[in-house]
């Protein structure tokens, strides 16, 4: 009897200790509104000087005069000084009549630097085209966050900007 009400308070530890872990995971999933809206503002800021916002696409695209991204967050990694933020991105350039002139709409995986209040990109990773597509998807995203790609289309976020 002594024995089974051992191997049965066992059990129960191992399974609170599995919950604990469990639910530390999904926390760190779940990405609230703020760090949406922080993360969003750093990745805006990233792209508009270092990706598909910058001058020299602007200049070589003269009939954008708005530029548009939505950001679908799906989940998050957080480390001691860097998380890591998996979404689904949609570019747009806009013109005068409010018309997309160039796009694009893929996933993607950031990796942000806290320092102090802010964050910077620290890494972007876009996948491959063609053949490579799939193939990269699955590496970038786990397992759990791939199978969000799939299920998830809500919690996004917008930014805008004029064009000077």
């Amino acid at each position: 009897m002594k024995m089974k009400i051992g191997l049965l308070t066992v059990c129960i530890i191992l399974v609170l200790f599995g919950l604990t872990f469990r639910v530390k995971d999904e926390k760190d999933d779940l990405i609230s509104k703020i760090e949406q809206k922080k993360y969003g503002e750093t990745i805006f800021n990233y792209m508009k000087t270092e990706t598909y916002f910058n001058a020299e696409t602007l200049k070589a695209s003269p009939e954008v005069k708005k530029i548009k991204l939505i950001l679908a967050f799906y989940g998050q990694n957080i480390e001691k000084d860097s998380v890591t933020v998996y979404l689904n991105q949609t570019i747009s350039g806009l013109n005068e009549s409010g018309q997309d002139v160039y796009g694009s709409n893929f996933p993607v995986v950031y990796i942000l630097e806290k320092q102090k209040d802010e964050y910077n990109v620290t890494h972007c990773e876009e996948p491959r085209d063609g053949s490579f597509y799939q193939e990269d998807i699955k590496r970038m995203f786990p397992k759990k966050k791939f199978d969000l790609l799939k299920k998830l289309e809500g919690n996004k976020i917008t930014f805008e900007e004029e064009v000077e």
